[in-house]
């Protein structure tokens, strides 16, 4: 036992002293980046918002049915979308919330004139012109949002 304690201050020196094999990049150490691993993705989007995989879903069927390189849509089509496919929420700010807070999108300036998109009730869908603050998000980032790369 007095060996080890003899030892303390020679480890204090050790760890104090020793030359690190990365450098500390953040004040948690290693980055984000440095620990993302395929199963702590697939981790993160098994605990995603389900309402969030639903519209995800949905402007995915919309994209390749249409075969579209972006989609502009508004709130209130994710709305009429998500009350075709009997989806329950509560209101349209959790759908807001999604779409600006979780997936940091900006509905435009002013309300403008878009390509609208309807389901119809046998499951296809039809366009028509529609105005609003809409939102546009290309096929890349909906493929994203569905864990398709």
């Amino acid at each position: 036992m007095a060996e080890l304690q003899s030892e303390i201050p020679y480890f204090i020196y050790f760890l104090i002293h020793r030359d690190f094999a990365y450098q500390q990049q953040t004040r948690m150490w290693f980055t984000a980046a440095q620990i993302a691993t395929p199963a702590l993705k697939k981790l993160l989007n098994q605990n995603r918002n389900k309402l969030e995989l639903e519209i995800a879903h949905v402007l995915l069927t919309i994209v390749d049915e249409k075969d579209l390189d972006e989609i502009k849509f508004c709130t209130a089509d994710v709305q009429d979308w998500l009350n075709k496919k009997h989806v329950r929420y509560k209101d349209l700010i959790q759908i807001k919330r999604i779409l600006q807070n979780t997936w940091k999108l900006v509905p435009a300036k002013n309300s403008l004139s878009y390509l609208q998109y309807k389901f119809l009730t046998d499951g296809s869908v039809f366009e028509q012109t529609g105005k609003g603050r809409y939102y546009t998000l290309s096929k890349k980032q909906i493929n994203e949002y569905n864990d398709i790369i």
